[in-house]
């Protein structure tokens, strides 16, 4: 009698074990569902901003020093999260523009 009920209690909490490591792992990818989601809009709005930006200064035909620095920032950024292609081929090509001192 006694073998029964350890018997059904070890079930029982293999049971509970099981599916608290579901609901644990269910809530771990909807994490990390939710993160990915956040990255793919944050590199969307620097793939933005590096467009703008690079088109206005090499329309502009040069950049100074502060607006390179930031420039780079959002490249920097930009390449840690994955993005490639068309922003670095823009970033390339303002790295080419002339710096002049700012205000003149």
């Amino acid at each position: 009698m006694i073998d029964f009920i350890l018997e059904y209690w070890i079930h029982a909490l293999f049971g509970a074990i099981i599916a608290i490591i579901g609901a644990m792992y269910r809530k771990l990818m909807n994490k990390l569902k939710e993160q990915s989601e956040i990255k793919s809009g944050m590199l969307a709005i620097l793939q933005d901003r590096l467009f703008q930006g690079c088109t206005h200064f090499i329309r502009k035909g040069y950049i100074d020093i502060e607006e390179m620095k930031i420039l780079d920032s959002l490249y920097e950024s930009y390449k840690q999260l994955g993005g490639n292609g068309v922003g670095t081929t823009l970033y390339g090509r303002v790295k080419e523009l002339p710096i002049k001192e700012e205000g003149g």
